[in-house]
């Protein structure tokens, strides 16, 4: 299995271009083709194989970015909620002329 990443791969592909187009060298052409063709092939399939990962990733984020949405949403209702709870017993309160309810866990006061 080939462990090069796909910049090795470029980098190698770009060295074997050189190599085989020196016109110094004596190669016959088809063996050229056939060499670049190989080294082509190996790059375009770790491209598609790094394009599956990145879209993998793009996926992730996408459903990162839905749920920090809908946490948003939640929060917010929450919020809204205990707001509400507080306006409801000081309004209740300020009816009643009650400024201070005690218990053994917290005190409400207006």
């Amino acid at each position: 299995m080939n462990r090069l990443s796909l910049y090795e791969l470029s980098a190698n592909y770009l060295q074997a271009l050189d190599f085989l187009t020196d016109p110094e060298m004596d190669l016959p052409v088809e063996a050229v083709n056939d060499t670049l063709e190989a080294l082509g092939g190996e790059l375009e399939d770790k491209a598609i194989n790094v394009a599956k990962f990145l879209r993998n990733m793009e996926a992730t984020a996408d459903a990162i970015k839905t749920a920090e949405a809908d946490m948003a949403k939640r929060r917010k209702a929450l919020e809204n909620r205990v707001q509400w709870l507080k306006n409801y017993i000081k309004g209740n309160m300020e009816i009643c002329g009650i400024s201070n309810i005690e218990c053994p866990h917290f005190k409400l006061s207006i």
